[in-house]
């Protein structure tokens, strides 16, 4: 027996029509005039079902497209990583300025960049990344500390190289 795995987007759906499903529902029992006091929790619920889907929704894609860039670089996909991290760093945008999700996946886009040797691409974003963890709120040390080891990675690398067309070091 295969056990699979219920998707974001799956949930997404569920969650829809369940909640249109409920108000549908609810109404057609009031217009009826069965069960009318029961209608209204039918549509409250919902109501309250959808409301949470469309708050949650951001959040949803986010972790969608984190964690589908995150599988795609670790089987080196890198391109599909590569679209998946600026779509979830798109989506981190909307969480406001103190939240530091965006910083992860500037970091991680970088890193992908740097495995494509894009290093001048990867160095702008590991800088921005730090940039982000400066003014974000959260467990950001953590990954500041990473973000600035991958950084050294960069220069490490580029060095060795003895720097590339696309190189990066400025001092």
């Amino acid at each position: 027996m295969e056990i699979r795995r219920i998707s974001y987007f799956g949930i997404r759906q569920f969650l829809f029509y369940t909640g249109l499903s409920l108000v549908v529902l609810g109404a057609m029992w009031f217009a009826t005039g069965e069960q009318a006091e029961s209608a209204w929790i039918l549509i409250t619920l919902g109501i309250v079902t959808l409301v949470f889907q469309i708050l949650w929704y951001p959040e949803i894609l986010w972790i969608h497209h984190h964690n589908a860039g995150t599988a795609a670089y670790e089987h080196k996909r890198f391109e599909k990583a590569e679209l998946h991290f600026l779509k979830a760093a798109h989506y981190a945008e909307k969480f406001g300025p103190e939240d530091n999700r965006i910083g992860q996946d500037l970091d991680y886009l970088a890193t992908v960049y740097h495995c494509q040797k894009r290093d001048r691409d990867a160095e702008e974003l590991y800088q921005k990344a730090l940039d982000v963890y400066d003014h974000t709120s959260g467990p950001g040390l953590d990954h500041k500390v990473a973000v600035m080891h991958d950084l050294d990675i960069l220069y490490a690398d580029v060095y060795k190289r003895g720097g590339t067309d696309r190189g990066v070091p400025r001092h």
